[in-house]
């Protein structure tokens, strides 16, 4: 007559099992170490990935960046002009784009698009724009936004949104 396991017992069965086979792993590891082979899969057991020299590793761009206004105030008509100064680790390019935006993040500006920078590693660029106000422009509060982003657009390196404001009187 064979012994019949009741459906309740199948958890706890499966639970010893799997506490079976890691103790199983941890004694394979303790006895034959990072270089144990495990029966099944055939290859050597590496418990870390293999390292990588700095040589193989991509160099991604660490870009550091400012802003500066000209002015805190001004009338419709004049120009608000500001300046980007942004500095990176690698030389690279990169595209700045800015844009002036009034509350609630209704746009107003946005600097032309496609204009490449070219980043010299550990050298400062500045990028000076001239938003002119126009003249029927409603008083009130506005907010400069920028952004550098990668030449193919794919990777934003520095991101600062409604960082500056002025006022427009």
């Amino acid at each position: 007559m064979s012994k019949r396991y009741h459906v309740d017992s199948l958890p706890i069965i499966l639970f010893g099992l799997s506490v079976g086979l890691i103790a199983a792993s941890l004694v394979l590891f303790y006895r034959f170490g990072a270089s144990g082979y495990f029966a099944i899969a055939g290859h050597p057991w590496h418990m870390f990935a293999p390292a990588r020299s700095a040589a193989s590793l991509p160099s991604s761009p660490l870009i550091e960046a400012s802003e500066s206004l000209a002015q805190s105030s001004l009338q419709p008509g004049q120009a608000q002009v500001f300046t980007i100064a942004a500095r990176s680790n690698v030389t690279t390019k990169a595209e700045i784009k800015t844009w002036v935006t009034r509350p609630p993040n209704k746009e107003v500006w946005r600097s032309p698009d496609d204009q490449l920078t070219t980043f010299v590693a550990g050298k400062t660029v500045n990028s000076t724009y001239t938003y002119q106000v126009p003249a029927n422009l409603p008083a009130g509060a506005y907010q400069v936004s920028f952004l550098i982003t990668s030449a193919n657009e794919q990777t934003d390196y520095v991101v600062k949104e409604n960082n500056l404001e002025f006022n427009v009187q």
